[in-house]
């Protein structure tokens, strides 16, 4: 089985959740550790090199990590951590914005279970 690996940050505030959206597509800012790198670093080189070039980012403890079928012999797995943006948040990407968990829900991206779990567990 085939597993590609990426790593993510879960950034909430007053109960909305920080979603991203490139190339049309909605998610959560991360992206696909290189080799010899890190969780950490990843989530640094994407969110700050990538994302927010002008932030300041803060990145906490691991919350989960989550396995998501893509197809039958393809699994993602997704290591995702609490993140804290300040500063200049001005995105290098096409739109991004807070989202309570029913909107977020409602657009169409590979995290919805992650959503979903965070409703679960209260955080949004």
């Amino acid at each position: 089985m085939n597993e590609l690996v990426q790593v993510h940050g879960i950034s909430i505030v007053d109960g909305k959740i920080l979603l991203i959206r490139e190339k049309d597509v909605w998610g959560l800012p991360g992206g696909i550790i290189y080799p010899k790198e890190n969780n950490v670093e990843c989530l640094v080189r994407e969110i700050t090199h990538r994302i927010f070039p002008f932030c300041n980012l803060i990145v906490g403890e691991i919350h989960n990590i989550f396995f998501i079928e893509l197809a039958k012999d393809k699994i993602l797995r997704d290591s995702v951590y609490w993140i804290r943006l300040s500063g200049n948040t001005k995105a290098a990407v096409q739109e991004v914005g807070y989202f309570s968990g029913k909107e977020a829900l409602a657009k169409d991206f590979i995290q919805k279970g992650i959503v979903e779990h965070l409703i679960m567990k209260r955080f949004l």
